[in-house]
């Protein structure tokens, strides 16, 4: 593992809880002397979103223009073939590089070639289903950055240091752009510095970096999303020179500035409800995805019928560009994920995702469903205990409510109850919660309980009895999961096949 190259260790780094959403992509340079003019060729490889970016640029002695380049990728790592001591171009090249806070890794000289690019791309980017390899590898033949022929060297050296080939998982997942960096400002490493535009411990080593007023980044970043940091970042790093495009812009701040129920809708109800749609697709990529994270989408995706019902409410200046920009293009997410939808509301038994279970529906198979009545059986005895434990410790409690207000919502207890029956997977299962104010009591009056963790939110303990039907409810819970395995592994594939489509949505 490098820096550019962290796909060993996503499962740790990119958790659900990884609060880091920058790029993690690796840049390959190769210079060159065309005419007496020095020519570099740069490809960007990012593996989370899926892209291939190929660029080509002339260069001075400076390469104030690759510092630049630099700021606007943000790699973390650079790669460069193999020089010697002799070599200024590439001695002053590594220290532009190195300047911006890149490291740089040296490749072998035989790596940067472009013989076999065109059959790697074939391999490389999305192919349509239909599409037959002939006519594919023609299309690739006549895209404007196959005349990129020092950009394509450096593109064949990325592709063997991340060893894309090697992981049949990643072929045919790619999109490759070309990268104009005139369309944007330009800004090398000391302006973004000068400007404070992102928190930078490096040059400050006692700045505090979750200072929000201390950067550009950190006054603007109310983002509800992972997605929408790292848009902001690339906002950031890619200031428009486009007039038109900066006034589209605007006229969609200018909405929503001046329209408090789309802004609040989406800011509180919908975005908190997006997914990492970039992580997920990592995830259904390397076959590291669950039926949690098919859930996930399906609440996403059932939310955008209301976000277009309410921008289309809208009736300012600025609508025709919520029309091009956002309803449009997410009518037709809605149009594609509508078989998702159907398939997530008749395979997954919605009704258990109140317990954190993401489980196939008992319907599909007798077995299931004999294994289901069990668990009921037992969860009906768990509730016996509960109603046994409330019994003798409700005159010790400081504050116990009436019968009235017992009730129960989606099998756990509700917030009024002094003690509920919760489900915790990560726990171990069914668990009794009181508050931690109660602990002396629950201790005293219950001296043979099993505590399994103290939070803030209260103490999680088992009786024995508990603990046996816990049991019991576990081993079933093993049968359910063995049983619906096939069935599981048909809803994750036909979710896997969307992938290119949530790329889409979380851009």
């Amino acid at each position: 593992g490098s820096p550019g190259n962290l796909t060993q260790f996503e499962d740790i780094l990119f958790s659900s809880s990884s609060t880091s959403q920058e790029s993690s992509g690796v840049l390959s340079c190769k210079l060159a002397i065309e005419n007496g003019v020095t020519m570099l060729g740069l490809a960007l490889i990012d593996v989370h979103t899926l892209t291939i970016k190929l660029c080509e640029v002339t260069v001075s002695n400076h390469y104030s223009n690759l510092e630049t380049i630099l700021v606007q990728l943000g790699p973390k790592e650079c790669l460069l073939p193999t020089f010697t001591s002799t070599e200024d171009n590439y001695l002053q090249l590594k220290k532009v590089i190195e300047k911006s806070g890149v490291l740089v890794t040296e490749r072998p000289k035989a790596d940067f070639s472009s013989k076999d690019i065109k059959q790697d791309l074939c391999r490389l980017l999305i192919k349509n289903k239909d599409e037959e390899n002939d006519k594919f590898e023609m299309k690739i033949g006549v895209m404007p950055e196959m005349q990129m022929e020092h950009a394509k060297c450096a593109l064949s050296a990325a592709i063997k240091f991340l060893q894309l080939l090697a992981d049949k998982n990643q072929l045919n997942r790619f999109h490759l752009k070309t990268h104009q960096p005139d369309l944007y400002m330009r800004l090398d490493t000391a302006a973004m510095i000068a400007l404070n535009i992102f928190p930078d411990s490096r040059q400050r080593p006692n700045y505090s970096a979750n200072a929000k007023s201390s950067s550009v980044y950190g006054l603007l970043n109310n983002c509800r999303t992972a997605q929408g940091q790292r848009l902001l970042m690339q906002w950031l790093k890619q200031p428009l020179t486009d007039i038109a495009k900066i006034n589209e812009r605007l006229d969609i701040v200018d909405a929503f500035v001046n329209d408090t129920s789309i802004r609040n809708f989406i800011s509180q109800d919908f975005l908190g409800r997006v997914p990492d749609f970039e992580r997920l697709v990592r995830k259904f990529i390397r076959k590291k995805a669950n039926l949690e994270d098919c859930y996930k989408i399906y609440v996403a995706v059932n939310k955008m019928p209301k976000l277009i019902e309410y921008i289309n409410e809208y009736n300012g200046s600025n609508k025709d560009v919520l029309i091009h920009l956002i309803i449009q293009p997410i009518q037709e997410m809605i149009d594609i994920f509508s078989k998702y939808i159907e398939m997530i509301e008749t395979t997954m038994d919605l009704d258990r995702i109140g317990h954190h279970e993401y489980i196939i529906k008992p319907d599909y198979d007798k077995d299931l469903k004999k294994c289901r009545e069990k668990q009921d059986e037992l969860e009906s005895k768990m509730h016996d205990d509960l109603s046994s434990i409330r019994d003798k410790l409700s005159s010790y409690l400081s504050s116990t409510p009436s019968r009235s207000s017992i009730s129960k919502k989606n099998g756990n207890e509700t917030n009024r109850e002094p003690i509920r029956l919760v489900y915790d997977p990560k726990q171990g299962g069914w668990l009794y919660r009181i508050n931690r104010k109660e602990s002396a009591t629950l201790q005293k009056q219950l001296p043979n309980i099993i505590i399994k963790v103290t939070k803030k939110e209260g103490i999680f303990f088992q009786t024995s009895r508990l603990n046996d039907l816990n049991t019991k409810y576990s081993m079933l819970n093993a049968t359910y999961n063995e049983t619906s395995k096939e069935l599981i592994d048909e809803v994750l594939n036909i979710a896997s096949s969307y992938c290119d489509s949530l790329s889409q949505l979380a851009e």
